[in-house]
């Protein structure tokens, strides 16, 4: 059971912070694995991971990517 994630190319770090959107459908019994692409403008980032368990679904959503204010 493990996963990981890589943004792809920015400027700046700072374009990493906002907003993502996507989709995914999974499916799954037994060993499975599962990829995601989530986006804002033009920066994507790709999530994969793997598991056990049985899975059938197809879900909208989003999540934020906030700078910590360091407190």
């Amino acid at each position: 059971v493990g996963g990981e994630g890589s943004f792809s190319a920015v400027g700046d770090i700072a374009e990493l912070f906002g907003v993502y959107v996507g989709e995914k459908v999974t499916a799954g019994a037994g060993d499975s694995a599962e990829a995601q692409v989530v986006t804002k403008g033009t920066v994507s980032l790709a999530l994969s991971g793997t598991g056990k368990g049985i899975a059938l679904g197809v879900s909208f959503g989003e999540f934020v990517i906030e700078k910590h204010d360091g407190e």
